[in-house]
């Protein structure tokens, strides 16, 4: 996978994509992320950004701080090629809570996962009770 970076206060623009990837290809997506081990929300939005050529719609990844951003493109590998196809191409950018374009990437209403941890059996029982 090639690494693109984006210079430090570039100016980013997010959005809904004008011509979103199929639904085919996001179902697929949505599966594979959702296998990924620490992804705890993926987005799809549109960025255009200091150094592309034009506007892409890009996997996002919020992954937690016990794993490490290599970790998940290692994860991803040719996995992500197979599911694209030949001559496409998928740019991914992994962020952690703290970084300031969360709350842009999550504004542009582009989500495609969010963890939502099974609770044990004493979680779901503490929930049935109240106490005052």
């Amino acid at each position: 996978m090639k690494q693109f970076l984006v210079p430090a206060g570039s100016q980013v623009f997010l959005g809904a994509p004008a011509s979103p990837m199929p639904v085919a290809k996001i179902a697929a997506l949505r599966e594979l992320v959702s296998s990924l081990n620490g992804v705890i929300e993926a987005h799809l939005p549109q960025v255009f950004a200091h150094g592309m050529d034009r506007p892409a719609q890009i996997l996002v990844l919020l992954i937690t701080p016990a794993v490490a951003s290599d970790a998940v493109f290692e994860a991803l590998g040719d996995r992500l090629g197979a599911l694209i196809g030949g001559d496409e191409h998928l740019d991914v950018w992994v962020l952690s809570e703290r970084d300031g374009l969360l709350n842009e990437v999550r504004q542009a209403g582009c989500p495609l996962y969010d963890y939502k941890p099974t609770p044990t059996p004493t979680q779901t029982r503490r929930s049935r009770w109240r106490l005052w």
